[in-house]
């Protein structure tokens, strides 16, 4: 009995490696491209920034826009005509510069001319949403290794002969009260 619990544990040593360590890095897994930009890309990237400060400057409160565009991340910079913009107004302007940009809108800083960051509430919102997000993914590795373990153990038990016909019995508790006559 001893030995299916070496197994066991083998199992979920060797599931955790292979999780964390080698998939990760496996290129069918990998969403980051390579670190040096290519010219075409920095200058489509120039076009596309240039397009998104024209679109913004056609609104009746912002003067100017500035744009920087980055691989997953966009910053903005407005000078206002007024005394400021709704937070449904900064919204609306960082799907815009999202979509344009092919980036989350939560990625997309937004800054006035005198530098106040304008939307930091949503960015808080995005990156706790994301926070989660990875460790949401994390518990369900976690289950899937031990899901893997369990039935490794089952396999191994029936190679071996070894199982029980209790339920209950593969992971070493005992039987119902009510088989025991006990209760």
């Amino acid at each position: 009995m001893r030995s299916s619990y070496a197994y066991l544990l083998g199992g979920f040593l060797v599931g955790c490696f292979v999780g964390f360590k080698i998939l990760p890095g496996f290129p069918l897994f990998t969403t980051s491209g390579p670190d040096v930009e290519v010219p075409e890309v920095t200058a489509a990237r120039a076009d596309v920034a240039r397009q998104i400060e024209t679109d913004l400057t056609l609104a009746s409160d912002i003067e100017r826009a500035s744009v920087q565009l980055t691989r997953g991340a966009a910053s903005v910079t407005l000078t206002l005509s007024g005394e400021g913009v709704s937070g449904e107004r900064l919204a609306v302007i960082a799907a815009q510069v999202s979509t344009a940009a092919g980036i989350a809108a939560g990625e997309v800083s937004i800054f006035d001319s005198r530098g106040k960051y304008l939307n930091r509430r949503s960015i808080e919102e995005y990156e706790q949403e994301t926070w989660w997000r990875g460790k949401a993914i994390l518990v369900a590795k976690v289950l899937g290794i031990l899901a893997a373990c369990v039935t490794m153990k089952f396999i191994i038990d029936t190679i071996r002969g070894t199982r029980s016909s209790s339920c209950c019995a593969p992971f070493g508790w005992a039987s119902s009260p009510l088989k025991k006559g006990i209760g």
